[in-house]
């Protein structure tokens, strides 16, 4: 087939108008134990005297609105309850054992949801802030999985909570070189944190030092995964005798072949013959920015026992104010948004998407709410379920509420907004946001119905054979039980309580959540 010609003159900004980025999967796995905010009151009075500060934080910890926090043990296990905390070496052995194991798991999730063949993974990009190896804990993910020794990965690190998004920005990068080289990319994204097992030097600072520290309040254990990719005709690589870009691969579409039916036909026609499934989000854009002079807000310090959460009472007000100029900068700059968003109402609104916004604590999300002009239950609803029934699982988190808006909250026939705004805090303070299109809905206006899923046959018995699979094959010896992909069969009841947080939505408190297991 002859190479598509791009002229040389023309500008980046029209030849790129869509990235050619996919989303072909996403899987969430959560550990099978979890905390109740009575839990921690129990375990700090075990250890630790009453103080000013101890008081204070068990206070706030009845009024986060968190129900229960997944975590790899209970508030019984060993290394909480030795009489010391836990050392920076068992930290890393609990990681190296939950965290792996979790991440597995939600990869293969993400893989069996695309049907995409292990083989095909082409490169890894992951992240954690609660954990420091080298080689990194990607390395034993890769090793586990059985992927090729080739494939290319990326571990990034001092992201926080903002690292599910930075490593899908990441991702979008090398598959945006890999399109101008005309290559096919299938890029494993990979998020994991194992926070519970800091509570120990976290009570340690709050009695000692006469700390408010909050962080033990909120966070808790997960891993989570996103297949993304791009969409090429074929695997051909680009010519290297090729000079400045001019001549690209039949397979990559830009802003010229985007809407080429024959090239799409060609393109499924591939997909059907591999036997992976037509991506579920196509991301439309991002934006990064940091707010200045914000280093002190928000951390997560190293310290002789792990890493300490700083986390200052100004964040909520710093992290709603940013948005309005980032979300306007965003949205404007998607050709498509102007199309369609801003025809019907003249304006590109917030309240036009479904908001994928990483739950950092009630305060924030409220906040978010107030200065967008959202309604919880409308635009925010899975990042309120998976706060409310999981905690903040920091890095980990956002692929968590994604899985949850494509996998739980979605049924044949659901009217749904087409776009979704994705967006996280971590430290500096950093800033994530993205604009995703849902591409199982009908139609092509602001809203849409729910699609049949269609599965490729040509691996197999399709998407819930996979997973049915996967919850027998991942259970293992009872050092990683804990880390199982259809686990939480013993984790918390999820009544979704509340407990008396007045920021959460009323219906969203008395909503009854699944286990873990249907989160993705």
């Amino acid at each position: 087939m002859s190479p598509s010609v791009i002229p040389p003159r023309t500008r980046a900004s029209e030849r790129y108008q869509r990235p050619n980025v996919f989303v072909y999967g996403v899987g969430a796995a959560y550990p099978p134990h979890s905390i109740k905010p009575e839990e921690l009151d129990v375990l700090a009075r075990r250890f630790y005297p009453s103080t000013p500060a101890l008081e204070k934080v068990l206070t706030i910890n009845a009024y986060t609105g968190i129900d229960t926090r997944a975590s790899i043990g209970t508030i019984d296990h060993p290394v909480v309850n030795d009489p010391l905390p836990p050392s920076i070496t068992e930290l890393n052995d609990l990681f190296m054992t939950h965290g792996v194991s979790l991440s597995v798991s939600a990869a293969r999730k993400a893989l069996a949801q695309s049907n995409t063949p292990y083989s095909d993974i082409t490169h890894v990009v992951s992240t954690t802030c609660t954990n420091s190896a080298n080689p990194g804990f990607d390395h034993y993910v890769i090793k586990k999985l059985g992927l090729r020794q080739n494939v290319q990965k990326v571990l990034l690190h001092g992201i926080g909570c903002s690292g599910g998004m930075a490593a899908l920005r990441t991702a979008a990068g090398l598959i945006m070189g890999e399109s101008f080289r005309g290559r096919k990319a299938r890029v494993l994204v990979l998020a994991a944190e194992i926070s519970t097992t800091l509570v120990r030097s976290e009570l340690e600072s709050i009695v000692k030092n006469d700390e408010v520290r909050i962080g033990i309040c909120l966070f808790s254990d997960c891993a989570s995964a996103l297949v993304v990719g791009n969409e090429m005709e074929g695997d051909e690589d680009f010519p290297e005798s090729a000079e400045n870009a001019q001549e690209l691969p039949n397979g990559l579409h830009n802003g010229f072949d985007q809407d080429d039916d024959s090239l799409q036909e060609r393109i499924q026609e591939s997909r059907r013959q591999n036997g992976e499934n037509e991506p579920i989000l196509e991301l439309l854009g991002w934006e990064h920015e940091i707010i200045e002079d914000t280093e002190k807000d928000l951390g997560f310090d190293v310290d002789p026992l792990g890493w300490k959460v700083v986390l200052t009472p100004r964040v909520p007000k710093l992290t709603a104010g940013i948005l309005p100029p980032l979300f306007s900068k965003l949205v404007t700059s998607i050709p498509e948004l102007k199309a369609t968003i801003a025809e019907a109402a003249h304006s590109i609104p917030p309240t036009s998407f479904s908001w994928a916004l990483h739950p950092g604590g009630a305060t924030i999300l409220s906040g978010v709410e107030r200065v967008m002009g959202l309604n919880p239950e409308e635009h925010l609803r899975e990042s309120y379920e998976i706060y409310v029934s999981r905690g903040n699982s920091s890095s980990a988190t956002w692929a968590s509420v994604v899985a949850r808006m494509m996998n739980v909250n979605t049924q044949e026939g659901d009217e749904k907004k087409r776009y979704v705004l994705g967006c996280g805090f971590g430290p500096g303070i950093s800033v994530e946001m993205a604009v995703l299109k849902r591409l199982d809905l009908d139609g092509e206006g602001v809203t849409g119905r729910v699609k049949a899923r269609k599965t490729n046959e040509a691996n197999g018995d399709g998407l819930m054979n996979g997973l049915q699979a996967l919850d027998i094959s991942d259970r293992g010896s009872s050092t990683s039980r804990s880390s199982d992909a259809g686990g939480d069969s013993t984790g918390g009841s999820g009544t979704g309580s509340g407990n008396g947080s007045g920021s959460l939505s009323p219906n969203l408190s008395t909503v009854a959540l699944p286990l873990a297991e249907d989160v993705d």
